[in-house]
């Protein structure tokens, strides 16, 4: 019994270059040679990675490292990319390998010996190549580079590129000499019509086209796609549309980032798609990590972790529900376009199984759709700025972070701002945003994290200022900060420091102080 790959383009063995005739001794139980220059198992599967391809080894094999303390991956070239090799999976082939050439030391011991040699061999002797070029895009048809100017460029795929996945998708029709050309989407095709119905403004129509088209391309632009809208509008379809043109994606869960060998479907993932958002909080810092392609720690079941591993993966999420995010800056919004999926298709217009009939007969041109979509970018050098974005999903931001920060709506809502004339007592500030919340039946920030947020929202000036309480003087501590919309605002009367006799003291006073919020 022979080993046939799983992965994606492996080659008949037929087409292998013969081996030497030391491999072929090595590998032949029935001729062994003599004990002082006799191999170990270790070195014979080692030296056949090394060598590959050949009749016993499908390759070549290499070995991807993010750190001199990163356990690494394993990689085999097929026939259009390198391919990702689980562990699990090498210790397979080991096995196979073993039972063929030396069944009687066919264990489980030894097929992960000298597998986890042969990786440490490669570790040195076969690093996996950088890749050179971050505008490629690999495809069944070939490798696509995109250049500066928008055109397209087709290439044979090779090791060299350093390539580590292809998109599952032929090219519409043959490419002129070395050169591509997209074709247009048909209005008549079914896709086409799925995207006028679900998306009718063109202008969401083209982000969404850049959001799904960054997906294609090795660059990492840190930009993550957020569909928001309820049910039957056709986010679902898209997504099972895009993901049916990636050889690698996976699906995670927000709030599960953090939890034991969540992230290990990221490795070699070039989509990551959510597909819905439970209204609890997550990891955020972890989730903008991700985003950005930096690196990242990852634990492996049955395997040592990945150090500093960097995701090429872009996401796609999608929910019908506001997302809570608790992140007062931008670092978190501003790696997030939230695009409205506004329009529910009535049930008896809806086609049973879209995506499948697209998948299965116009995949070929979902390809060139994402592709226009990606000489845009490519073009531009970058995803579209806040600014570019149209109206419409610019205005859905906003609500959004109304709907996920309390403290954010209470001052669009209510108008609080900064004041240089208007004192405002501290206690009566965070007690005017609490009974807001009670009011709005929402959950009011605790004190420090509100005045942690309030002056993230805008500057204001602090003072402590002596009053008369039950006969008492007592220190209380106020902030220039109007409760009032800016037209209904009036001026303070400036309050004056008693002034302290010779003693440093005021007579008669007895001074008590408070415990201040911040």
């Amino acid at each position: 019994m022979t080993f046939k790959s799983k992965l994606v383009g492996e080659r008949p063995a037929d087409t292998y270059p013969p081996e030497t005739p030391e491999q072929s001794q090595a590998c032949s139980p029935n001729q062994p040679p003599s004990k002082a220059s006799k191999p170990s198992l270790d070195k014979v599967f080692a030296d056949l990675m090394l060598t590959a391809p050949n009749r016993n080894m499908v390759g070549p094999w290499a070995m991807k490292t993010e750190s001199t303390a990163d356990a690494g991956c394993m990689y085999r070239w097929g026939k259009y990319c390198w391919e990702y090799v689980h562990a699990e999976e090498g210790k397979a082939i080991a096995s196979q390998w073993l039972d063929i050439h030396y069944p009687d030391k066919a264990t489980a011991q030894t097929a992960s010996a000298i597998w986890n040699y042969a990786c440490a061999r490669l570790r040195q002797a076969k690093p996996l190549p950088d890749s050179t070029r971050s505008s490629i895009i690999p495809t069944l048809s070939g490798y696509l580079d995109i250049q500066q100017d928008g055109s397209i460029q087709v290439m044979r795929p090779a090791p060299e590129y350093g390539v580590d996945y292809v998109i599952q998708a032929n090219l519409g029709h043959q490419p002129h000499s070395d050169q591509y050309q997209p074709n247009h989407l048909p209005e008549s095709s079914l896709f086409g019509r799925f995207l006028n119905v679900s998306l009718p403004d063109p202008a969401i129509r083209d982000v969404v086209q850049e959001l799904c088209g960054q997906t294609l391309l090795a660059a990492n632009y840190g930009v993550a796609g957020w569909f928001v809208g309820q049910g039957a509008n056709g986010k679902g379809v898209l997504m099972e549309v895009v993901e049916a043109i990636h050889r690698q994606a996976c699906r995670l869960r927000l709030d599960r980032l953090s939890a034991n060998f969540a992230l290990e479907p990221l490795i070699g993932a070039s989509l990551v798609l959510v597909d819905e958002v439970a209204n609890a909080r997550f990891d955020e810092e972890l989730f903008k990590t991700l985003i950005t392609g930096n690196g990242i720690d990852i634990n492996r079941k049955y395997d040592k972790p990945l150090r500093s591993y960097r995701s090429r993966a872009k996401w796609i999420i999608s929910s019908n529900n506001v997302p809570h995010i608790a992140d007062k800056s931008d670092g978190v919004w501003r790696r997030i376009v939230f695009v409205p999926w506004q329009v529910q298709v009535p049930e008896s217009e809806r086609i049973a199984d879209l995506d499948k009939k697209i998948i299965a007969d116009e995949l070929h041109l979902v390809l060139d759709w994402l592709l226009e979509g990606a000489i845009r970018i490519v073009r531009r050098g970058r995803m579209l700025t806040e600014v570019e974005l149209p109206e419409t999903i610019r205005s859905q931001k906003q609500t959004m972070r109304l709907e996920s920060d309390s403290l954010l709506a209470w001052i669009e809502e209510e108008g609080i701002h900064s004041s240089s004339t208007v004192w405002t007592a501290n206690d009566q500030i965070y007690r005017a945003y609490a009974d807001w919340c009670e009011a709005a039946q929402r959950t009011p920030l605790g004190v420090e994290m509100f005045w942690k947020g309030l002056r993230h929202r805008f500057q204001f000036e602090t003072r402590q200022k002596r009053q008369n309480k039950n006969g008492k003087t007592v220190r209380i501590r106020e902030s220039s900060v109007s409760l009032k919309p800016k037209a209904d605002t009036t001026a303070t009367p400036e309050w004056k420091q008693p002034t302290p006799n010779p003693a440093g003291r005021i007579e008669g006073e007895l001074f008590i102080c408070e415990e201040l919020p911040f």
